[in-house]
């Protein structure tokens, strides 16, 4: 897997957590998912017991141990929902656009990927021992840097241009003004356009991601796949 795809989800999860236990610390609610919301709630509690350094050490030690042997995949690095969250980035940045690929980790990027999860939660932890004592990245040149850099390694948003139903949206209503008459019909066809279209892709694009190559696939799609009604060449071409 590209490390920058790697570093993305590392950052988007890294300054995630921070935000929602800083939310969580002030008795603040984060997130409309119940159990969610409870997990940071303990999370952030947890943190509060740790200002004594020797409780500190001691916390710090059993977090280093739960990255040790895993005896189900044998002697790889192992984190916590490591393997779930990273399924959820690739899954969020393919709908995005951000990406091309599975939507699941593969076999060959499994050390590589919770390996960063793992270095990520030691970094958060160390983070969030300072941030409960008063400490924050003001004050702080680790947390400063680190960061930094996650908000670096964020992925960049591509400009996709409108949204196609929204574009066609707009060509309905132009169509209203000019062609008064036969607008119920286009409305029909616009709307059937968009909704092959979605069968066909399994999303909403933007117009800019519709180039040559997606242009011939829906094009094979609308003449050898669908089979809700026939369609002439001339509707084809019309459709495209």
């Amino acid at each position: 897997m590209d490390s920058r795809l790697i570093n993305a989800m590392v950052a988007d999860y890294g300054l995630r957590t921070i935000r929602d236990t800083d939310k969580a610390r002030l008795g603040v609610k984060v997130s409309d998912n119940e159990e969610y919301n409870a997990y940071m709630l303990e999370r952030a509690e947890g943190m509060r017991s740790v200002k004594d350094p020797e409780v500190l050490s001691k916390a710090l030690a059993g977090i280093s141990a739960m990255y040790q042997k895993d005896e189900v995949r044998g002697n790889h690095i192992s984190v916590p929902y490591a393997i779930e969250l990273a399924n959820t980035y690739l899954s969020k940045y393919n709908k995005q656009g951000l990406a091309s690929g599975p939507d699941e980790l593969s076999e060959d990027d499994f050390i590589e990927v919770v390996a960063a999860f793992a270095a990520t939660e030691r970094y958060l932890f160390k983070v969030e021992s300072e941030r409960v004592q008063g400490i924050t990245d003001i004050e702080s040149e680790f947390q400063h840097r680190l960061l930094q850099k996650w908000n670096t390694d964020l992925p960049i948003q591509k400009d996709v241009g409108i949204p196609l139903p929204e574009l066609l949206k707009m060509y309905s209503e132009q169509w209203a003004n000019e062609n008064p008459v036969r607008i119920r019909k286009k409305k029909k066809e616009l709307e059937r356009i968009e909704e092959i279209f979605k069968e066909c892709f399994g999303k909403i694009m933007g117009v800019k991601e519709i180039d040559e190559d997606i242009a011939k696939e829906w094009r094979n799609y609308l003449q050898f796949e669908y089979y809700d009604f026939e369609l002439t060449n001339k509707a084809v071409n019309n459709y495209i």
